[in-house]
Order: C-alpha cells, then structure tokens, then sequence
C-alpha cells in the first residue's frame, strides 16, 4: 500500500515567486502572477488541497521548501502530522 499525504496550497498568499515551478509540474504561473495548483479542489476560496502518494512527495516536498513565503504545507494522512 502507497503512503498518502495531503498537500495544501494557500494561493490568496503565494507571492508569484515561481520557485514551486522548478521542482514539480504540479505548479504552474498563471496570468495573475501567481501559482496555480494543477489537479487541485479548492476546498476554501483561494485555498487548495490535493491527496498525493509517495511517488510525488518528494518533488512537492521541494516545492514547498523553496516556497519563500511557505503557501504549501503536506501532511501525512496516516498521522495527521505536518511534515512542512
């Protein structure tokens, strides 16, 4: 059984920095200068989730690393518990 975590993406605060991008195609610019979550549901306006398995964690991991104003946060499902 795959490890399932939930990623979150708080867009009303990305700063349109770009970083994301780099690291997973699951960010990509939009014309407003900030970053659009593909594959995401926004589950609050302006505020995305996605359930990923342990085959994109690594490249969203770097993706909310490289977040200079941390908008991306993942969280394991099996705890609960934040990863970043």
């Amino acid at each position: 059984m795959k490890k399932k975590y939930k990623v979150t993406y708080d867009r009303e605060s990305c700063i349109g920095a770009a970083s994301c991008t780099i690291f997973s195609n699951k960010f990509k610019m939009a014309k407003d200068g900030k970053a659009d979550f593909i594959g995401s549901k926004e589950e609050d306006e302006e505020f995305f989730v996605l359930e990923i398995d342990e085959h994109e964690f690594k490249e969203i991991l770097e993706s909310a690393r490289s977040c200079p104003v941390n908008v991306i946060h993942i969280y394991d499902l099996e705890t609960n518990k934040k990863i970043i």
